[in-house]
């Protein structure tokens, strides 16, 4: 067997050696250390043959290495299936040890079981010669219980009603009354029960009249009488009426509670919700699971009834609560208490199919939210308000001896004001619309309260009222009102039409995911407001200080005795006053307006003045009348015109040439009206001169003021009773010494 062994295994092997497809056969596969017929002298004597000894001595390493590698994984090996084998003799030593101890309980359960089929074979023989007398006994015995149950029926039934038990009363009085109706024996038991439940009847009635009486004990009362007949349609109105004034006791209660305004409107809105809330919609539920299965459509129709009354009551008093909150920092808390208000509304809408509540609380959600913008449209109002005042009095201190006004850090924090102030108020609404508030979810909420409450209603409402309120100072007549106000107001109107309102805009259309403003007022109507105002104001501080000096030289040229008057050695003070009041305007002005364009001053002779001119003329009483008329039409012919009450720009230049232009003709419109004498007319001359060498630098164009003085010598040649002009050199050493 071992001679046969050893041929077959090689076979074997070389079957294995060929599916693997061992790529060496024959005489290199007995050469290969990894073969399976190997032949270690041939490989020995060939590796000696072949190798060299420093090549012998490196394969010796290298087979030397293999074989420490191949015993150590073999101990591995060794060790690794001796631990599992040692565990699972373990393991089958336990399971012969369970199973020996399972076979011993398997035979004392046979036993056992046939002990008791013994005895139940016993007790069958010993059983079958009786078993018709022992059922009709039972059923005698039966008979009896029930004869002694109809007997002792009226005593249970009174013991029931006095102990207040009236649901085992039900119930034993539901049970018995088909036998008592069909045998005539137990009329007497069937009349003494009938009294019994009748005065259960009016107890429970009474008890399902009376407002104290709880909602389980209302619900069973309803069942009981349900029970005994009575008829479905009365025991809803009674129910319902009952439960009403219950619950009307409980909304006093809420409204006297939030009359008195201890508690807080979230402590307020728990209550309501807590208390009327919940026992309404335990009401609701009873009487659903009662009254609906009987005639669901009656029942629906006086459910909705009662619901429409109580919620109206209900909506109306948290309604007045909800109004006196006005504290806009409690706007959390406030939102909160909504919340809550919504989630429990909607759980009723949940229960009662029929009615939707969410309406109606969203309405009252977004009157309070509307109740809270009017708030806070109000505080911007009365900040504005109150930072207006406060550039009053800063304005007032300003330290004129120094001339330090610092009128663009003024204009600056005022418009940094307005900024915060309705920042800070739109921010304390964010939390109507946080994530978290349930209410804030719906489009009917979201879309009145983002686009119509706070972008329309506030935002764009206090912009609007704050050019109404700047044009309210170019209208009324407030001689307090200073004129720097105006000014400064006027370039605060264009510098938030230039970047505050699309920054306003743009910041609340971002917090409160306004994507669509379409139908909504756009920045350019707002901006283009604020432009018109500017402008306005503008226009208005160029009428009121052309007016302060317009009213310096009316009364200078009026109280003067121009016919008297002595030659003149100076310029008079007034028009010194004239310059510096300008020069003191202009330095205003500059701080809030760039400088403008101003038209580059002619050098040819085109430049010099009529009454410049007048140096080289002798003008008397025989001269022609008719030829100076001429000659000043002509000459008026070659001039532009000087519109005095032209639209001012946005420009320093622009607006000292208006004041100027209004100054100049107040002194044109006074010379025609008054009669001056030979030095009466040279002063005018001195004055019209020191004017044209001062002011000419505040306007955009030298020619303004050139025609304008020209007008004024006209007038006062025409106007003067010996119009003989001083030298112009005396002129001008008048003025430089002045």
């Amino acid at each position: 067997m071992a001679e046969k062994s050893d041929p077959d295994r090689e076979r074997r092997r070389a079957k294995l050696g060929e599916f693997y497809q061992n790529p060496r056969g024959g005489q290199e596969s007995e050469l290969d250390l990894d073969g399976v017929v190997f032949d270690a002298e041939r490989y020995t004597s060939k590796l000696i043959k072949e190798a060299s000894l420093s090549q012998l001595l490196n394969k010796e390493d290298e087979i030397s290495k293999q074989i420490r590698s191949l015993d150590s994984e073999m101990q591995t090996l060794v060790y690794e299936n001796y631990n599992k084998f040692i565990l699972a003799t373990d393991t089958i030593q336990k399971m012969r040890s369970d199973f020996g101890g399972m076979e011993g309980e398997m035979t004392n359960l046979a036993t056992k079981m046939g002990q008791v089929a013994e005895f139940s074979r016993n007790i069958s023989s010993t059983l079958g010669k009786s078993s018709g007398e022992i059922n009709r006994l039972s059923k005698t015995h039966a008979t009896l219980k029930k004869l002694q149950f109809l007997f002792d029926l009226p005593n249970k039934l009174e013991e029931a009603s006095n102990n207040g038990d009236y649901t085992s009363a039900v119930k034993n009085y539901i049970r018995s009354l088909k036998t008592l109706k069909n045998s005539s024996s137990f009329d007497g038991i069937k009349k003494d029960c009938d009294a019994i439940m009748e005065d259960v009847k009016k107890k429970l009635r009474n008890r399902l009249k009376d407002y104290s009486t709880g909602t389980e004990d209302l619900n069973q009362s309803v069942d009981c009488l349900l029970q005994m007949g009575e008829p479905p349609e009365e025991l809803c109105n009674l129910y319902l009426e009952t439960a009403k004034g219950k619950l009307n006791q409980s909304l006093k209660e809420l409204k006297r509670k939030g009359e008195k305004t201890t508690l807080d409107i979230l402590e307020f809105t728990d209550l309501g919700c807590n208390t009327f809330i919940s026992d309404l919609c335990l009401v609701v539920a009873s009487y659903v699971n009662t009254f609906v299965k009987v005639d669901e459509s009656l029942s629906n129709e006086k459910l909705v009834s009662f619901l429409n009354d109580l919620m109206d009551t209900f909506m109306d008093i948290m309604r007045c609560r909800l109004k006196e909150e006005n504290d806009l920092n409690e706007t959390p808390i406030l939102v909160r208490a909504l919340d809550r208000f919504h989630r429990r509304l909607q759980a009723m809408s949940r229960l009662v199919t029929t009615m939707d509540f969410n309406k109606s609380g969203l309405d009252l959600i977004l009157e309070v939210a509307n109740n809270h913008c009017k708030l806070a449209l109000e505080s911007l109002r009365s900040q504005f308000s109150d930072s207006i005042l406060q550039i009053r009095q800063q304005l007032a201190a300003l330290n004129k001896k120094t001339n330090q006004t610092n009128l663009t850090d003024i204009n600056a924090k005022f418009i940094l004001i307005i900024s915060n102030i309705i920042r800070d108020e739109l921010n304390k609404l964010v939390h109507f619309i946080d994530s978290d508030i349930h209410f804030a979810m719906k489009t009917y909420f979201r879309s009145k309260f983002c686009r119509s409450f706070v972008r329309e209603g506030i935002l764009v409402t206090i912009m609007t009222d704050i050019t109404q309120t700047c044009k309210t100072y170019c209208i009324q007549q407030d001689r307090n009102v200073p004129p720097l106000l105006i000014l400064l107001l006027s370039r605060s109107c264009y510098e938030i039409q230039s970047t505050t309102t699309s920054y306003l805009l743009n910041m609340t259309e971002e917090n409160f995911c306004i994507e669509d403003t379409k139908g909504l007022t756009s920045s350019n109507s707002i901006n283009e407001e604020f432009r018109n105002v500017s402008h306005q104001l503008l226009d208005y501080y160029v009428r009121l200080q052309g007016q302060v000096l317009s009213q310096m030289i009316r009364k200078s040229v009026e109280t003067r005795d121009w016919l008297n008057t002595v030659e003149p050695r100076t310029v008079r003070a007034v028009m010194k006053r004239i310059v510096e009041e300008t020069t003191s305007i202009d330095r205003l002005v500059g701080e809030l307006y760039e400088e403008g364009f101003r038209k580059a001053r002619s050098s040819d002779s085109s430049r010099r003045t009529r009454f410049s001119a007048l140096k080289s003329k002798t003008w008397n009483n025989n001269s022609s009348g008719l030829d100076n008329t001429l000659v000043s039409n002509i000459q008026k012919m070659f001039s532009e015109k000087v519109e005095i009450y032209s639209p001012v720009e946005f420009s320093k230049i622009s607006i000292l040439s208006g004041i100027v232009k209004i100054a100049l003709k107040t002194l044109l419109e006074c010379v025609r009206l008054r009669t001056f004498s030979r030095f009466g007319f040279q002063q005018l001359q001195v004055d019209c001169h020191y004017l044209y060498v001062y002011m000419w630098r505040f306007v955009s164009d030298e020619n303004i003021i050139t025609f304008l003085l020209d007008e004024i010598m006209t007038s006062g040649v025409h106007r003067c009773l010996d119009p003989s002009p001083m030298e112009h050199s005396v002129v001008e050493v008048i003025c430089d010494r002045s």
